[in-house]
């Protein structure tokens, strides 16, 4: 890799300048009349195989990372996923997205009507797990819901700003929820939030950044004492910070 930056990219950028002056293209030709075709074809292969090494081929690894950290993620929730199997959970990450105007947050709570939003942050499901849960294209804005709230009150992925709900239908009027979204999720009998956080580097040191929200989700009502025991909700949320940590470690 070094003598790909150091030594190659400068030796073919020389020839590229050397070739384009006039007394020097003049002695090649004399050397051989087709040299300077020659050497344009080995520049531009030269050129395609560094933009290979120094491009293509990470991103290409990135991808296969990127890949593969479904494939962690999904072996460490199977496992919670059948401790649990009897209260139905299912799980999604959501990242938020900024659009550039939205119709989605009620004029007044629990409306039908909608207000007009420019440059509001919208929740994009990028992972999901298990079927009991909201559908994937459920979408809310930063400021709704249960998930909203985790996220804009949330300082780094740990137990004291997980944010975990019984609830009903009447419930969601609280969370600047529309009609339309609260009858979307009136079959839920618990939502559990937790922030996904990654340390970024500041000027001065390393800081916790909220990235998105791991949404832990059921509509068994057995589910309810994960929320409502105070013992079972312990382990329960210790076990959900543990699979938010996993995802920001995997970051990318």
């Amino acid at each position: 890799m070094k003598f790909i930056i150091y030594i190659l990219t400068p030796i073919l950028t020389i020839l590229l300048l050397v070739i384009k002056i006039e007394f020097f293209e003049k002695l090649i030709i004399a050397i051989d009349p087709d040299a300077p075709l020659y050497l344009t074809i080995a520049l531009v292969l030269g050129s395609l195989y560094v933009y290979y090494i120094n491009f293509a081929s990470p991103y290409k690894k990135l991808q296969t990372i990127s890949e593969k950290r479904w494939d962690a993620l999904k072996k460490i929730t199977d496992s919670l996923f059948k401790e649990y199997k009897q209260y139905g959970l299912s799980f999604n990450i959501m990242i938020p997205r900024r659009k550039y105007f939205r119709l989605m947050e009620p004029k007044t709570p629990g409306s039908k009507e909608r207000k007009f939003q420019f440059g509001v942050e919208v929740f994009e499901v990028i992972w999901t797990y298990g079927n009991s849960g909201v559908h994937k294209d459920f979408k809310l804005t930063v400021n709704q819901g249960l998930c909203g709230s985790a996220y804009k009150s949330g300082v780094k992925t740990s137990l004291a700003y997980i944010h975990g709900i019984a609830l009903n239908s009447a419930q969601l009027g609280n969370y600047n929820l529309t009609s339309d979204q609260i009858e979307k999720t009136k079959k839920l009998i618990i939502v559990v939030s937790c922030p996904i956080s990654i340390e970024q580097k500041s000027a001065k040191d390393l800081k916790d950044k909220v990235v998105g929200i791991l949404n832990v989700e059921s509509n068994n009502e057995a589910s309810e004492s994960l929320v409502t025991d105070v013992i079972k909700q312990a382990e329960f949320y210790e076990k959900i910070v543990y699979l938010a940590d996993i995802y920001s470690r995997l970051h990318i």
